[in-house]
This record gives structure tokens, sequence and C-alpha cells, in this order.
């Protein structure tokens, strides 16, 4: 009887020690399980915004079409690239860079060059990839249609603006800059020294000021209509010494 109390003291001992072996290991595979998690959490993911792409991106059917978009770096690692690429144009148009790797935040002007492409709509996308994003993808449709419409705006205007600061009435002249471009002087009545880049979309009857330097040590920034005989340009203004200001300048043929 001895013998056999001693046989099952030892049997349950036996168990206790296998299960509290067992419960080790699976606490230890937990911990590295969490261990992992944790690690794989820690990751810093870059987070970036594009600007609004539209659902339809109009391009002219001959010549250059310019498409400025910014990407503004909001969070992550700040000297981690992001690599843009351009898919899915149709045949006689390419755009140039079709594909770059830049450190947010940056803009970049995409330039379409159309040798006589077809009228019509085009589904296109842009691949944005970063190391810690993966791929994200923006679709849009390329609409090719009639281009040159800036060489028909080029002349003088007279010019009013309603500001947050008051402005005098103004002469403006607008040059026709190639393809969709306009360069105009004196935009806002802020000299002859101050040249702004304006970008025609001749599709929709709609303008863009692309962020830039005017010549005077102001930044501008803006969009607009415009028709056969007018343009009305929205814009902001950040000057040399930090100063802001919000316009809407309507200028008429003379």
């Amino acid at each position: 009887m001895i013998q056999s109390y001693l046989s099952a003291q030892m049997k349950f001992w036996m168990k206790k020690s296998m299960l509290f072996s067992a419960l080790c290991i699976a606490m230890a595979g937990m911990a590295v399980m969490m261990h992992s998690c944790a690690k794989k959490d820690s990751v810093v993911r870059l987070s970036y915004a594009i600007d609004t792409i539209n659902q339809n991106v109009y391009v002219g059917d001959t010549g250059y079409t310019h498409w400025p978009l910014k990407v503004s770096f909001l969070n992550g690692n700040p000297q981690e690239s992001l690599t843009l690429t351009v898919n899915g144009l149709p045949a006689r148009l390419t755009v140039s860079p079709d594909s770059l790797t830049a450190v947010p935040t940056f803009i970049e002007d995409f330039v379409f060059h159309t040798n006589y492409a077809i009228h019509g709509s085009y589904p296109a996308n842009i691949t944005a990839y970063s190391l810690t994003t993966g791929y994200k993808v923006f679709h849009f449709n390329i609409v090719v249609v009639t281009a040159n419409c800036a060489m028909a705006m080029a002349g003088s205007y007279s010019g009013s603006s309603a500001c947050i600061y008051a402005t005098s009435p103004y002469t403006a002249v607008a040059t026709a800059a190639g393809g969709d471009t306009l360069n105009i002087m004196n935009l806002g009545g802020l000299g002859t020294s101050s040249n702004t880049k304006v970008i025609l979309n001749c599709g929709t009857d709609s303008l863009t000021i692309p962020s830039q330097a005017d010549g005077n040590g102001d930044t501008l920034r803006g969009n607009g209509v415009f028709t056969a005989n007018q343009m009305i340009i929205n814009y902001s203004k950040k000057t040399i010494t930090g100063g802001y200001d919000s316009c809407s300048a309507t200028l008429n043929r003379q």
C-alpha cells in the first residue's frame, strides 16, 4: 500500500510538473507574440496629403498642359521619401515626369505633352508608394480637349481687387507663355516687377495659380474662372515679412 501511495504521489507531481512546464511555454510564446506586436505597432508610418485630384483632368489635344500637385507632410518620419507614378495615359500623350521620388512637403508640376491625341475620356491613376505605408492609388480620368486657349487670353486688362486690405484699380498685362499658361504682370496692382504664372484649363474655363513667388517677395496661390473677355481670380498672398492677404481680382479685357 505504501508503494502504491508513493507511486500515485509521483504521478501527481509529474502531471503537475508537466502542466507547469506547458504553462511556462505558453506564457513564453505569448510574451514573444506580444513583443512582436509591440514592435510592429511601434513603426512610425508616413502620413501625407495630396491636393484634391478632380475626377476629370483636362489636357489639350496638342502642345503642353500643366498639372501642379502639392504633396504635404502630415506625420511620421520627416525624412521618408514618397514615389509618385502616373499610369494609364492614352496614345500620343506623355507626361514629364512620369515618375518621381521626393520628400514631402513638395509641389510637382506634371507637364502633359500631347501630339494630336484623339478627343475622349481615358481612365488613369497616380500610384503613391512609401516604405512604411506601401501603395495607394488615386484614380481620375484624362479628358482630351481642344488646346491653346491661353493664346486667345493674352492682352491688357483693367483690374480691380477685393482684398482684406484695400487695393486701387490697376492695369494688368497677360502674355501667352506657351500651351495653357499665361503670365500676368501686375496682378492685384503689385507692380511691374510682379509676374504671376496662371494655368488655364480650357475644358472647364477654370484657372489655377500654383504656389509661387511673384517677383516682389510675395508668395501667391489661387484659382478662378475665365470667359473670352474676363478673368476672376481668387488668391492668397503671403508677404516676405510674413503678412497675409486674401483677394478676389476681376480682370476685364481693355
